[in-house]
């Protein structure tokens, strides 16, 4: 073969090199064999060697090494500079891929390559800082680009606030306020009566457990379990039969209760580490006697700080009564919805003692509980149209939060309820003069606690009950409204509420 017919076969070839490099088609590896081919075929000795020869087996093996290289890189070949831009977006995106210096995106690595990945940085360190020094990493994705919300140690003590706050909510509900419908629904028979003496004395002894079940609710929640259980669960009773000024059977400050259990339980964590012969004994023991202790060095200014909060805004609402009334509605409102606990919030601050402090207590827990009902009412009227009658009952009777996982993905689904807070608010401040106070100020239309509440506050006059008809009715109205106004405009649209 002559030197003129070896150069135009070199420039062929290696012009298909290049068009492969640019359209990374799909027969790859078959035209990567013809390289191989050539270059063996320089390597033989049918051509004689010569100075051309030479260069051009340079200029070949550069070439098939840089191929071969980003072979290993690029496994898959994509077929245009637009899709690899994508995929290399969406790795870096995600955690758990692969992403080489130049950007661009491998396989997701078994096992064995990641070991053998870790060989590798421990072999050739410098591989390592140059990959932390680009900011990204070669097995997991991009670390020092990465969205971080918040502390670590906030979010664990957040979670373990709302968490904790839940159980107390659960315990509130087992008790005082099953006491409380029970209660009610003993009103309305004669007080001579037996229907009468037997569900008070019920209704009397669930709120007298109201320390029982808020402790076992937050140990619940804690996740212990056997001994610890019990023993955490006994501080709340205790707190509750020690947290007034004179001892004796009474349903306790719920907030109280809820902090002293707390500390109580994690300060028996603290002590006892491992498991003794002796724990069936030593652990009741230390738990009763740290509540006993922290009870009665505590109670006293925590019953005072939850007074004080409770009057001050009874204070608020005295004065500012249409601002209150907005703020409240929609703070309460959204507090139901998100998962915190609206109802533990409720019964710590519209208590018995702030309400026989300053009455419109009562009033500013009448917007708490309008504020809960749109949002309960609203989300159910809202969701008719993705769901099931099931679901918008559920809403409507259980809890609105069912939907908080929609309005992480889609915010202005909250507005609409939100919007009816704002005004609904007011109305129940300024006008009609709603009352409720304890946790049912926070429970919205759930098992119809809050209006339940607010007939065993303000009584059963006909005048009342037309105010309980106003507190769903209302919600369901303004909401449905204000939601078709939202569809009419696309800001919502189908799927966005499907539970």
């Amino acid at each position: 073969m002559s030197n003129k017919d070896l150069n135009k076969f070199f420039k062929r070839k290696t012009s298909n090199i290049q068009d492969d490099k640019k359209n990374k088609s799909k027969d790859y590896k078959t035209k990567m064999q013809s390289v191989i081919n050539a270059q063996k075929m320089l390597d033989s000795d049918v051509i004689e060697e010569n100075p051309l020869k030479s260069k051009m087996r340079e200029h070949l093996a550069a070439t098939s090494s840089q191929e071969s290289k980003e072979n290993k890189i690029n496994k898959a070949a994509l077929q245009s500079e637009e899709e690899k831009a994508e995929l290399t977006a969406n790795l870096k995106e995600h955690s758990g891929r692969k992403i080489n210096h130049l950007g661009d995106s491998d396989k997701t690595q078994t096992p064995s390559e990641k070991e053998k990945n870790s060989d590798d940085e421990l072999k050739n360190p410098k591989i390592n800082n140059d990959a932390k020094s680009k900011n990204v990493s070669l097995t997991n994705g991009p670390k020092e680009n990465e969205i971080k919300i918040g502390h670590p140690k906030l979010k664990s003590f957040w979670k373990a606030v709302i968490k904790t706050m839940n159980g107390m909510a659960y315990g509130l509900f087992a008790t005082l306020i099953i006491g409380t419908i029970i209660a009610t629904i003993g009103g309305f028979f004669p007080v001579d009566s037996t229907a009468y003496k037997t569900l008070t004395a019920l209704a009397t002894a669930l709120k007298y457990m109201t320390g029982l079940g808020i402790g076992l609710g937050v140990a619940w929640s804690m996740g212990y379990k056997d001994l610890k259980l019990l023993s955490v669960s006994v501080t709340g009773g205790i707190v509750s039969y020690l947290s007034g000024s004179a001892y004796g059977f009474k349903v306790g400050d719920p907030l109280t209760i809820y902090l002293i259990v707390v500390i109580s339980a994690k300060l028996m964590d603290l002590v006892f580490t491992k498991k003794t012969p002796v724990d069936i004994i030593i652990i009741p023991l230390f738990t009763s006697l740290i509540s006993g202790a922290l009870t009665i060095l505590l109670s006293q200014y925590l019953a005072f700080i939850t007074t004080g909060i409770g009057t001050y805004i009874g204070v608020a609402t005295q004065y500012q009564p249409f601002l209150m009334g907005i703020v409240i509605a929609v703070i309460m409102g959204m507090a139901l919805t998100a998962p915190i606990s609206s109802a533990a919030i409720a019964a710590t601050v519209f208590t018995q003692d702030a309400y026989l402090a300053n009455p419109y207590v009562a009033i500013a827990g009448g917007a708490a509980l309008i504020g809960c009902c749109c949002q309960m009412v609203g989300f159910s009227i809202q969701a008719r149209r993705d769901n099931g009658i099931g679901t918008v009952f559920a809403i409507m009777f259980g809890t609105s939060m069912l939907q908080f996982k929609n309005i992480l993905k889609k915010p202005i689904i909250w507005l609409p309820t939100i919007i009816a807070s704002a005004i609904l608010g007011p109305i129940a401040t300024c006008v009609l003069h709603i009352k409720c106070i304890g946790a049912a100020a926070g429970m919205g239309t759930s098992g119809l606690v809050g209006q339940i509440g607010t007939i065993n506050l303000m009584g059963h006059d006909w005048n009342v009950w037309l105010i309980v008809l106003f507190e769903i009715l209302a919600p369901l109205i303004l909401v449905y409204l204000i939601d078709l106004i939202f569809w009419k405009t696309k800001l919502i649209k189908v799927d966005y509420l499907k539970v």
